[in-house]
């Protein structure tokens, strides 16, 4: 059930960006941008899962592994946003001569994605405060089950920086630059949409 609560919750999120391309001009960079953080919000979310759990019964280790898990996969994330930024930011958008300022979705000054974002975030964390704390779950959770979590984000953002670089840069020589964004989107959210059904499948439903 809970599971399945979380896959519809992603569907929807996952419909945002598409609504974005079409509809508000968002672009490549920043339809990659929000699983960029969509993938920070759940290593933070699981950061602090690591903290309050008590599935293991020892406090100490679970201050440990949860300020460890969220230096490690915080620092990887930024090292990949790098790539993402470089690629689908400034490489691209030179390639396909843009004029799109992609310094505004990064530092939130889109109104329309700063909204988003912010949407975003309040259901991920009513979702948090509602499956894990409310349900009591973090009393049963262990350590080994939680830090499972980000792996599939991990594999897939790989997939993203290499092959959705490629893909952008290749719609513009199929499409009409006011379709690139919008066919990258669907293609994208798509892909997204298949790997997070199948990737939902923790205790809380979250990946």
């Amino acid at each position: 059930m809970i599971a399945s609560t979380s896959r519809l919750t992603h569907l929807i999120m996952n419909l945002v960006p598409i609504y974005g391309a079409i509809f508000w001009g968002w672009t490549p960079f920043s339809v990659v941008l929000v699983y960029w953080l969509e993938s920070l919000g759940i290593v933070g979310t699981t950061s602090v899962k690591l903290l309050i759990s008590k599935g293991d019964g020892n406090r100490t280790i679970n201050i440990w592994q949860s300020l460890f898990y969220a230096i490690k996969h915080t620092a990887l994330l930024l090292f990949y946003l790098i790539f993402i930024f470089v690629f689908l930011g400034i490489v691209l958008e030179s390639l396909t001569e843009r004029k799109s300022n992609i310094v505004q979705f990064l530092f939130f000054m889109d109104p329309s994605f700063r909204n988003s974002m912010l949407l975003f975030f309040l259901i991920k964390v009513g979702y948090f405060y509602v499956v894990y704390v409310r349900q009591k779950i973090y009393l049963t959770t262990k350590i080994s089950e939680l830090k499972k979590a980000i792996f599939p984000r991990i594999i897939t953002i790989h997939l993203v920086i290499i092959l959705g670089f490629f893909a952008a840069f290749g719609m513009t020589v199929l499409f009409e630059q006011n379709l690139v964004d919008v066919v990258f989107a669907v293609v994208f959210v798509s892909i997204k949409s298949i790997v997070d059904f199948f990737t939902i499948k923790s205790s809380d439903g979250d990946v």
